[in-house]
């Protein structure tokens, strides 16, 4: 199955990079887009969106991202921020109180966000359908007590930050974060991005297929364990349950294209088009670094911004200092530079196992840089 799509002129490196991935036997179906300043200058599709290789990845094939979704959580917590609802300085105990116990109630939101608090994952078993259940959930997690502590490094925290940050909209605003994404976002701009997706949209979103490798994570250690490899650490991905309810951290889908554009937000400095989302201060409080070094749980090191990977891990995001973003499992990520002034989004569904790192993406950022 061919590539479909639109290059801008000066960027049809980009669509052979794109296509040599398919070339060597890497993809089955993918797709990548780009946004320099605000025009759309990349946004291809190719392979195939169903494991028996029957339909095409479409540019309107939406598909799920993973961790990637933690990008467009960290844009609705600024956005909270930026009207004086949350700060990223103060506790979290200071809106939820009940978070204060064990001795988190000094844990910032900032803190919460950028993986510095210990709380990872469930040491202790629970029932995996509390996963699917955020209020019951956020009482769980007020009650964790953690692993480390802040300035005892990072530990990837693969789904509470996105309940936590959950909680807190319910608490400071009423709505849930995918519900202000879709009101006040992908809504009024008309993004084809989700969290939380109707069973109506299901017949477009892409199959996954798993990786025959188990992922590499770093040295096996508690904090992994809690992250990861409990079965109780996840529910069950890609399920009804799954798609349909809201996990900020974890189930965004939507198109590449729909990605790309919101990433907008980080390398514009708060806006997307004429839409501004956030001031210029807020921006930089969301994108500064606020920890940096070896993880407990994801191998090499890494640095962090209040829900944002930061482009210190080499060759993550390509050569731009300044440049954020979030991987999700498998291979997919949407990140933006500032200093150029592009975003972008790449997702497929045939899933690597390193859960930073990605050949495929990174033989497609070095096509970028050397088109701008």
């Amino acid at each position: 199955m061919g590539v479909t799509g639109q290059i801008a002129p000066g960027f049809e490196r980009v669509a052979r990079a794109f296509e040599q991935n398919f070339d060597e036997g890497l993809e089955h179906g993918a797709a990548f887009a780009v946004f320099l300043g605000d025009e759309c200058v990349v946004d291809l599709a190719g392979g195939w969106r169903d494991k028996r290789k029957t339909l095409p990845w479409e540019r309107e094939t939406i598909s799920a991202m993973y961790s990637t979704t933690k990008a467009m959580m960290a844009l609705v917590v600024a956005m909270l921020v930026d009207r004086g609802k949350l700060a990223y300085d103060e506790p979290v105990a200071a809106w939820w109180p009940e978070f204060a116990v064990e001795g988190k109630g000094d844990f910032t939101l900032a803190q919460v966000l950028s993986h510095q608090c210990g709380i990872p994952g469930f040491v202790e078993p629970i029932d995996t359908a509390l996963w699917f259940d955020p209020i019951g959930l956020a009482e769980a997690i007020a009650r964790m007590k953690p692993m480390f502590w802040p300035g005892e490094g990072t530990g990837y925290h693969p789904l509470i930050p996105g309940y936590v940050a959950a909680e807190l909209a319910r608490r400071v605003d009423g709505r849930t974060i995918g519900g202000i994404l879709r009101d006040e976002v992908c809504g009024p701009l008309d993004l084809d991005y989700r969290i939380g997706t109707p069973v109506s949209e299901f017949e477009r979103i892409a199959e996954q297929l798993k990786p025959l490798d188990p992922p590499q994570f770093g040295e096996r250690n508690a904090v992994l364990q809690a992250a990861f490899l409990n079965p109780w650490s996840a529910p069950d991905r890609d399920g009804e349950a799954w798609k349909t309810r809201e996990i900020p951290s974890a189930n965004g889908i939507g198109s590449a294209k729909a990605t790309a554009r919101i990433m907008s937000a980080y390398a514009l400095k708060g806006r997307i088009g004429e839409r501004r989302l956030i001031s210029e201060d807020t921006w930089r409080q969301l994108v500064r670094e606020r920890v940096v070094g070896m993880d407990h749980v994801q191998p090499g090191r890494i640095g962090f911004a209040a829900g944002l990977q930061r482009n210190t891990q080499a060759s993550l995001f390509g050569p731009g200092p300044h440049t954020v973003g979030h991987t999700g499992w498998g291979g997919s990520a949407a990140w933006a530079d500032p200093d150029a002034g592009f975003s972008a989004a790449y997702l497929m569904n045939r899933k690597g196992t390193h859960l930073f790192a990605d050949h495929r993406r990174a033989r497609l950022i070095d096509a970028v840089y050397c088109c701008l």
